[in-house]
């Protein structure tokens, strides 16, 4: 039995192709049993985050296994065009054997991600192989390999430091947005989205002593529940373009697939605002704005892929932080190879009894 893994992330693929392929929380499930009935895999989770969509799972035959799951992702795209469906087996990667345990150790522990150590990206793969676990979609091997990983996660935040920089993504568009407008204080703030993203997006924005911030979210309970916890007022995502004649500063990080901000809504909003400035920080993939925003007079856009460029200012000791990290996943990966050797070893001597 092997290891498998197969997917793409922001790094090496264009947000455009991200956005058509994520997997929505709600069919996660079906979609878990679909992969489950393909031929020779045993067990599967699916992590499905703003900067990746990835399949791991288990199988005597990584030849077909692989072929399997790329065919897998390419029938989510909608668009049926045989041009695109080429151009996305460019973009997937897949890793077999030490190669697959190695990569979700290094996903885990934010090594692969698009910011160099993010925090968010440890709680996105326990949430994924929670839900496998739940829907009966894992085997022995796949448990202690996500097991594993986590535990992995976990060491490389203890003993390699890599919390202590500022890697979370809420934080680094926070920081975005008082680069590009100066003290946040005051500031009419509107966040939409209640999930964890948000969450960490509001408590940087407390650090920052930000005057109002407002949470609009299709659950209008979980968005106050939220805003009470910060202090904040909240209203629903009906309340969104009025709300937005008012904001100088809006965060989004939604699991929307369609524009909850669009063009044509944005440009009446921006003639009754009469051009007055606004800053949209777009963190949600698939995008919550949409980005010929950036057209308008006054309308300052930027989405996932201008998050890099802040997050560099503490490269250097997040990648000699990541140096330690590399030994500690080297370590952890031949130890899990072990242990899969003790198995078939066990196997072995079970049928020669």
């Amino acid at each position: 039995m092997q290891a498998l893994v197969v997917g793409l992330n922001i790094k090496n693929a264009p947000v455009e192709i991200l956005e058509t392929l994520s997997i929505h929380h709600s069919v996660n499930t079906h979609c878990l049993k679909d992969l489950m009935a393909l031929a020779g895999l045993q067990g599967a989770v699916i992590l499905s985050t703003c900067n990746r969509l990835e399949l791991y799972t288990v199988t005597e035959n990584p030849e077909q296994g692989t072929a399997a799951m790329r065919a897998f992702l390419a029938d989510q795209d909608e668009t049926s065009d045989p041009k695109r469906a080429k151009e996305l087996q460019g973009y997937l990667y897949d890793y077999s054997g030490r190669e697959a345990i190695r990569h979700l150790f290094r996903v885990v522990s934010g090594l692969d991600s698009l910011v160099l150590g993010e925090t968010e990206i440890f709680g996105q793969v326990a949430r994924s192989y929670e839900s496998a676990r739940k829907a009966g979609a894992t085997c022995k091997i796949l448990n202690v390999w996500f097991q594993r990983a986590l535990h992995v996660g976990k060491e490389a935040r203890v003993k390699a430091g890599l919390d202590k920089y500022h890697t979370s993504v809420g934080r680094i568009a926070v920081d975005l947005a008082q680069q590009e407008l100066g003290d946040l204080k005051g500031r009419q703030i509107l966040i939409l989205g209640a999930g964890e993203m948000s969450e960490l997006t509001m408590r940087h924005l407390v650090e920052k002593a930000a005057f109002l911030a407002m949470v609009s979210n299709r659950s209008l309970s979980k968005a106050r529940a939220l805003a009470d916890e910060y202090g904040f007022d909240a209203c629903s995502l009906d309340e969104l373009p009025q709300h937005l004649e008012y904001a100088d500063l809006v965060f989004s990080a939604t699991s929307s697939k369609n524009y909850l901000v669009t063009f044509d809504m944005l440009k009446d909003i921006m003639v009754r605002r009469r051009q007055r400035p606004i800053m949209f920080v777009d963190m949600a993939v698939p995008r919550d704005i949409d980005p010929r925003v950036a057209e308008l007079d006054g309308v300052r856009y930027f989405d996932i892929r201008q998050l890099r460029a802040v997050s560099d200012r503490n490269l250097s000791q997040r990648e000699q932080a990541a140096t330690l990290v590399e030994a500690i996943i080297e370590e952890r990966v031949e130890d899990f190879l072990d242990w899969i050797a003790s198995l078939e070893t066990m196997q072995i001597c079970s049928r020669s009894a």
